[in-house]
């Protein structure tokens, strides 16, 4: 499940944001192949010189015929979201349907379970580890408030603490107490993929009883999430109907069930049993990189070929279980489908229209004493488009306010989860602002590459910052320079994949479908 420093948060309208000022006489410089760490050096002076002179960010757009659009932006911010969700009810089981060997196998079940109700995975780790560490009592009486919040909630769910609270939910861990009550084959089945990884592995086969014995045993514990009162009825509403359009995906976390007493919502998830993404990617092989990879180009293959965009691909959204060799993806509260953007079918009443020749010069004007940087007070209305995301993960396209957006920004994030594993750096971008992203970002390919993207998104690039040299960074010396014990251990193919992943312009980045015919994650062994 979720971890404690993640945070739920409500997608909102996005900020304003600005490109830099150029400077024409910038001295073209290569950056060399042999890499030696200076991509950090330079991330950072860009940052400072971005800090340095930021106050209220714009950003521009380039219209027909090269003329410049602006269009205002309401504020957003950031995130850290974590929860798991989906979209149907379980159905009780119908009392008259019963079978001797079934029920012998439950009475198992029962007499297995602990006291505490805690899943007992073969591993025999703690299944209250993930806990969070917040005061006993406190807890305590939060619990006892919601279970007085939703009658009848405390008759079929016993709480057992905190996993997870952000800025618009609160997450706990609860046992299911009438788990044998309903038909749950519709949503277990996350659990029985896991286990199905488990036959094909060669170690401890489990017999096909047993396997059915694990997945009831694990899907008893259930996470519970309180959703503040504060929180769009909108934005619920569309999670639980994306999330019932993807119902049928084993890689996708469901929802086993909802409640609501007036404006109190909460929703029942499965725990999904998971390692913490921090304690593995330094030194996960390479073939079980492959296997992570498989199951998360899975999940979003079959969202995306429903026009769906999760919109917070990171680690802490995808619930990887190394030993079994499968994952989820959960938390779709910022899912979006592509043909329903609201940022779509916003237009400004102030659009401010200017050639190429009257930007530049406004650029330059910011600061008379050719100081790298953007200006501290810019009036100019700015552009309106969905950045829900997560900072070090957003795409180019998200960065740059382009309203039109795809199912490729997720792709993008899936390429920064490969480049941490890849050069064993968590998180690798590292920027607080959309400002400072599009200069990380720029150190990494080059101000002559960005440009380009720039302009076939319909943006202008445009930077002084000494430090975004002309050309960028191969991904090989990147991973050579920060991972130099494991590179040599990288196959040629996972490059080739990273920069399929990582290209700048969405309409030539692979999709999820191409990239399980890849090489890198096709040629994985059972």
């Amino acid at each position: 499940m979720p971890n404690n420093d993640q945070v739920d948060s409500q997608a909102m309208p996005a900020e304003s944001s600005t490109l830099h000022q150029p400077t024409t006489d910038m001295a073209s410089q290569v950056v060399s192949d042999v890499y030696e760490c200076g991509f950090d050096e330079a991330r950072q002076d860009a940052g400072d010189a971005c800090a340095d002179d930021v106050d209220d960010l714009r950003i521009h757009s380039q219209g027909p015929n090269g003329a410049f659009i602006s269009e205002s932006a309401g504020d957003e911010d950031d995130y850290e979201h974590n929860e798991a969700d989906s979209g149907y009810d379980n159905q009780p089981v119908d009392d008259n349907e019963t079978n001797p060997e079934d029920e012998e196998e439950e009475e198992e079940e029962r007499e297995s379970l602990a006291d505490d109700h805690t899943d007992e995975s073969d591993d025999a780790e703690d299944d209250n580890a993930d806990l969070l560490d917040v005061d006993a009592e406190s807890t305590l009486e939060e619990i006892a408030e919601l279970e007085s919040l939703i009658p009848g909630l405390a008759d079929h769910y016993q709480l057992l603490g905190k996993i997870g609270q952000g800025t618009f939910s609160t997450v706990y861990k609860a046992v299911d107490l009438q788990h044998d009550r309903y038909d749950n084959s519709s949503w277990t089945m996350i659990f029985n993929a896991a286990s199905d990884d488990d036959e094909g592995s060669s170690d401890n086969v489990k017999p096909r009883a047993r396997r059915r014995k694990d997945t009831a045993r694990r899907a008893r514990v259930v996470a519970i999430k309180k959703i503040y009162v504060t929180s769009s009825p909108a934005r619920i509403a569309n999670e639980i109907s994306i999330l019932n359009d993807l119902k049928d995906s084993r890689f996708i976390a469901p929802l086993v069930t909802a409640m609501r007493k007036e404006d109190q919502v909460v929703v029942v998830l499965p725990y999904f049993p998971n390692d913490d993404f921090r304690r593995f990617y330094l030194d996960l092989p390479v073939e079980e990189m492959r296997w992570y990879f498989a199951s998360l180009f899975s999940a979003l293959a079959y969202a995306h070929s429903k026009g769906i965009m999760h919109r917070d691909i990171k680690p802490s959204n995808f619930l990887y279980d190394v030993r079994r060799r499968h994952g989820v993806l959960v938390d779709f509260g910022l899912a979006e489908r592509e043909g329903d953007q609201e940022a779509v079918k916003y237009r400004s009443r102030h659009a401010l229209q200017m050639d190429l020749s009257t930007a530049m010069r406004l650029f330059r004007s910011f600061d008379q004493k050719g100081r790298p940087g953007i200006p501290r007070k810019d009036t100019r209305p700015g552009l309106r488009a969905n950045r829900a995301g997560t900072r070090g993960f957003r795409a180019p396209e998200v960065l740059l306010k382009i309203p039109e957006q795809s199912v490729a920004i997720d792709i993008w994030s899936v390429g920064v989860i490969l480049l941490c594993f890849l050069t064993r750096r968590f998180p690798f971008f590292q920027s607080t602002d959309d400002t400072e992203a599009l200069l990380e970002i720029a150190v990494l390919y080059g101000r002559l590459e960005m440009e380009r993207a720039a302009v076939a998104l319909g943006r202008s690039f445009l930077t002084n910052i000494p430090t975004v040299k002309d050309r960028g960074i191969k991904f090989e010396s990147l991973a050579k320079a920060y991972n130099a014990e494991g590179y040599d251990n990288l196959p040629l193919e996972v490059f080739d994949l990273l920069r399929q992943l990582l290209t700048l312009d969405p309409g030539t980045r692979i999709t999820a479908e191409q990239a399980l015919e890849h090489a890198f994650v096709a040629q994985r062994t059972v």
